[in-house]
């Protein structure tokens, strides 16, 4: 081919490349481009590129970066799923597109504002978000600063009540009244949940028996000086006070009883001649025509009171028994002795006041000063076909529930046989000399730290001493012997 020639068709090649190059940029610019005529005119193939199938009726938009160009006059642009379309321009602009509408979903935006159309705001659902009508929120139901209600809180004293209402102070939480309902006095300070009166000195801010109770985030106020987590303490029965003085914890004539896994209380102090009063009482009244005291003489006895000694070294039942028998022991009239009138004080209920067990010690001295005699014994059940335990007195002081007083002690008592392995039983007895019944020595069991009854028992052959005396009466149960 001639060298003219190839210039030739190179040239046209070039040629047809920038025409097709300016198309897509034309289209790109949403330009339309008119093909010349002639031979340079575009090929079949590429018709579409050339004839626009975009921005008219119901077609995508054409890619330009002028948005007024991506659509014919007379069409809009509207958003929609895919690739946008061009409508017909309306006065309801709703239709333009298929989302950020109303109840329509939201639009892909990075702006939020974006993603619906003015007026509306975006709604988190399950799937995809929606657009819908901003709506108000109820007003919040304002529980306080009200009439009768309580105060709010604030740090500002002037927003604890509505205007026109004022503080009324009170035990637990203030509350807001009309000034007109207030009180002559009510708005004093220092008092019982009062607010405090402004001193610089703290010891004026309260009135005497209250301190200072610090409130956050309202003002402190004044309150009984002996409370404890907001209840009364110190007095009878009550929680002990809170202070590193022990003096403090309870009122006077009172004292902390330990409670173990429960807060300590205050109780009475019982003092040694308050129990040495009640047990000569109790004795006195009683005397010796009763069941035990019977008895008690009759072990007395100094055969007899041989043969129990024996049968308590042997640890013999039947000797115990059999001496028992002698001596016209009932265990029914030794029970009912509980339902005396003067041995049941701080009992409650029927068959509870009833004695439950017997005890009978020996080899004991109950002479005034003497804590070093030990005694034996055996506790026995007050009932058909009884149960029975032998035991060790550490010192002065018999069966359980009964204080030994001579050489030997018998004892009645509300308490039970002890049934561990080594059983221990422990409380605080009086004991009182002879000179209140002729021949014997008289003792009352109280329980713990109380002037309530737990036992009584009668001694022979020894002395509380002038007066008589107060022990920790103890036993120690070695035997299992149930």
């Amino acid at each position: 081919m001639p060298i003219e020639t190839q210039f030739k068709t190179r040239r046209k090649a070039m040629f047809k490349m920038m025409m097709k190059a300016s198309a897509v940029f034309s289209m790109a610019l949403g330009a339309t481009m008119v093909a010349p005529a002639g031979p340079i005119g575009p090929s079949p193939a590429y018709a579409g590129v050339f004839g626009k199938d975009c921005g008219g009726l119901g077609q995508k938009t054409c890619i330009s970066f002028n948005k007024d160009k991506r659509c014919n006059p007379g069409l809009v642009e509207r958003r929609q799923s895919g690739r946008n379309i061009c409508v017909r321009k309306t006065a309801d602009r709703s239709n333009e597109r298929d989302c950020g509408g109303l109840n329509q979903k939201t639009c892909i935006s990075l702006s939020r504002e974006k993603r619906c159309n003015a007026g509306l705001v975006e709604m988190s659902r399950s799937g995809r978000n929606i657009c819908v009508r901003p709506t108000t929120p109820p007003p919040e139901e304002k529980n306080c600063g009200g009439l009768n209600q309580t105060t709010c809180i604030s740090f500002n004293p002037a927003k604890w009540c509505d205007t026109g209402l004022t503080v009324l102070r009170q035990p637990g939480r203030n509350i807001c009244i009309r000034k007109a309902d207030l009180q002559p006095g009510s708005d004093k300070c220092g008092g019982a949940y009062q607010q405090r009166c402004q001193n610089i000195n703290p010891a004026k801010w309260c009135d005497a028996g209250f301190r200072n109770k610090v409130q956050f985030g309202k003002p402190d106020i004044c309150v009984p000086d002996r409370v404890r987590d907001g209840r009364p303490c110190g007095g009878e029965g009550e929680v002990v006070c809170k202070s590193i003085n022990p003096a403090k914890w309870c009122d006077d004539g009172l004292k902390k009883k330990i409670r173990w896994g429960q807060p300590d209380i205050c109780i009475k102090k019982i003092t040694n001649k308050d129990r040495l009063d009640v047990a000569g009482a109790v004795i006195r009244e009683i005397g010796t025509e009763n069941p035990l005291a019977r008895l008690t003489k009759c072990v007395k006895n100094p055969r007899k009171l041989a043969s129990l000694e024996l049968a308590i070294r042997e640890r013999s039942n039947n000797g115990v028994n059999r001496l028992l028998s002698e001596c016209g022991a009932n265990p029914n009239a030794l029970q009912d002795m509980g339902k005396l009138a003067s041995l049941n004080n701080g009992v409650q209920g029927g068959n509870d006041k009833k004695f439950k067990t017997l005890s009978i010690t020996v080899g004991a001295s109950g002479a005034a000063g003497v804590a070093a005699a030990g005694g034996a014994g055996i506790l026995i059940e007050l009932k058909k076909g009884p149960n029975a335990r032998w035991f060790f007195t550490g010192g002065v002081g018999g069966g359980p529930k009964a204080e030994v007083v001579g050489d030997v002690t018998v004892g009645l008592s509300r308490s039970t046989i002890p049934t561990r392995r080594i059983g221990l039983d422990h409380g605080i007895g009086a004991v009182v000399s002879g000179h209140y019944i002729v021949g014997l020595s008289g003792g009352v069991e109280f329980e713990g730290n109380s002037l309530d009854f737990a036992g009584i028992s009668f001694g022979a052959g020894g002395g509380a001493g002038v007066g008589g005396a107060v022990y920790k009466t103890g036993a120690i149960f070695p035997f299992k012997d149930l």
